[in-house]
């Protein structure tokens, strides 16, 4: 089993489909308001079940962490 430090996180991740940039666009428009998970999904290229992942803190958890500690 790999240890998690050598866990690649966020964009550094293979098989992501998005960037922190991008991440923060998403949270951001939906804490505004008007949008939907389908909506976001569709602009993003993702599923709505990667964004539904990304704004319930499933993935991308270490950017949550980091903005809150700044």
């Amino acid at each position: 089993m790999p240890s998690l430090s050598n866990y690649r996180r966020g964009a550094a991740h293979p098989q992501s489909k998005l960037n922190e940039n991008q991440i923060r666009e998403i949270t951001n428009a939906y804490d505004r308001g008007g949008v939907t998970y389908r909506g976001l999904a569709h602009q993003y290229g993702v599923s709505a079940s990667t964004i539904n992942d990304v704004l319930n803190h499933k993935t991308w958890r270490h950017l949550r962490a980091a903005s809150k500690e700044k």
